[in-house]
């Protein structure tokens, strides 16, 4: 190379190649906004990348002649990098019905195509055990809530998640949560931190459509930013997608929700990674074999160490504050929450799924357990879920449970329990 300086180098560098092969060059760029996302919180530093990615990428377009194909990805599209405003002639396929597919297995494929590993799987699942064989409907069932759902255009078909199907078969049908660990970025976790994004906010989450696929760069370097500008963020990095929502759609909205169980218990991951300190993650596994048990009391007694574990400055007077930390300290110890889950006539806080016992649970916030336990007799709660337990040997259990924000609690100061067999 003759030139000095990476903009004048890559200028060359297309020339050069097109004056020796005589071919159209083709340029692949892979996460071209890493140098943005690196250096949000540095004061100047993002405006001096995109000042220099500026100029970068207008060699591009100065050199469209010379080129055959660009093909360009990253998680967001920022408004004011050059990328997007003077090089206009590069084609969004981002939300395009054609693409929507392209990147993931449709249903039709995963089952066509991993029939054996499918038929293995069964096998593998079942333990050789004669007297517990699940059927194929059903192993087919829990494979879509693990790892289905990504919908990349408003109502197209959904799609596997093609990494964590790998990593299910070649890990001997094991169900695990296998995307969290592909990566995720970290200024992900400081801005969930610095605006106090609890799960509640992320439930019924929408994003207009008139800013949905755009926003400034500056817009991540302030202290506080707008909550859709976080939806965007946890669309474009795969934690939310879209959802079927017509309401939505008449005002000019797209609603959102996570695209599966896997994508759901990562996000409850990365509250954990902003809101607890590592050292209260040692009791999660007692407070899981104690809601197993049915024991009660021991799991209550260990949620409130794991509380304790948090300090001050971190803790919101919020109950939705204390409701995430519930709900990702139960996800983390495997068990399986349903948050907000809806009845005919309300919405439950929590429901908590361990072995033979369901735990319906309804959350206050400096006021009592008894009025969260009048609440669950009120809208009779467990109603929905009798016929699942009856003749099962299941147990439910109300659980009513309030929250204080005084300063010398900061943790459940009372709770209440009554047991349907």
């Amino acid at each position: 190379m003759d030139e000095e300086g990476p903009v004048h180098m890559f200028r060359e560098l297309i020339a050069t190649l097109y004056e020796k092969t005589g071919l159209g060059v083709v340029i692949l760029v892979d996460e071209y906004d890493k140098p943005l996302l690196d250096h949000l919180s540095d004061k100047d530093r993002p405006e001096q990348f995109r000042t220099f990615m500026d100029s970068f990428y207008q060699i591009i377009k100065g050199s469209e002649h010379l080129l055959r194909f660009v093909f360009i990805t990253g998680i967001t599209k920022f408004s004011k990098v050059s990328i997007f405003s003077k090089l206009n002639n590069l084609d969004d396929i981002s939300l395009n019905e054609d693409y929507a597919c392209m990147l993931g297995y449709t249903q039709e494929e995963f089952q066509n195509n991993f029939s054996e590993l499918i038929e293995n799987a069964k096998e593998m699942v079942s333990g050789g055990n004669d007297n517990f064989s699940l059927g194929r409907d059903q192993l087919l069932s829990d494979i879509k809530r693990w790892y289905d759902g990504f919908v990349f255009c408003p109502g197209s078909e959904s799609v596997y998640n093609p990494v964590s199907v790998g990593q299910f078969f070649k890990n001997n049908a094991k169900f695990s949560n296998y995307w969290f660990s592909t990566g995720t970025p970290t200024f992900l976790v400081k801005l969930l931190k610095r605006n106090s994004l609890m799960l509640s906010d992320i439930a019924g989450a929408k994003i207009s459509k008139s800013s949905f696929s755009m926003f400034d760069i500056a817009d991540l370097a302030e202290n506080l930013i707008r909550n859709d500008r976080i939806y965007q963020l946890l669309f474009q990095t795969g934690y939310l997608t879209f959802s079927d929502d017509p309401k939505a759609s008449m005002i000019g909205k797209y609603a959102m929700r996570f695209p599966n169980y896997e994508v759901e218990s990562s996000f409850s991951e990365l509250l954990i990674d902003a809101y607890v300190p590592f050292s209260a993650i040692s009791v999660i596994d007692k407070v899981r074999d104690a809601a197993e048990q049915g024991n009660t009391e021991e799991m209550i007694c260990h949620m409130k160490t794991y509380i304790s574990d948090i300090p001050t400055t971190l803790h919101i007077g919020r109950e939705s504050y204390f409701h995430t930390i519930v709900h990702c300290m139960l996800k983390d110890a495997g068990l399986r929450i349903d948050s907000e889950s809806l009845t005919n006539i309300g919405r439950i806080d929590g429901v908590l799924w361990a072995e033979n016992h369901i735990y319906v649970m309804e959350f206050k916030l400096d006021k009592s357990s008894g009025e969260a336990m009048s609440q669950i007799d009120a809208k009779n709660y467990i109603q929905k879920f009798i016929p699942l337990t009856y003749g099962r040997g299941m147990t439910i259990h109300k659980l009513a449970i309030n929250f204080s924000t005084d300063e010398n609690v900061h943790n459940i100061s009372d709770w209440k329990e009554e047991i349907v067999h």
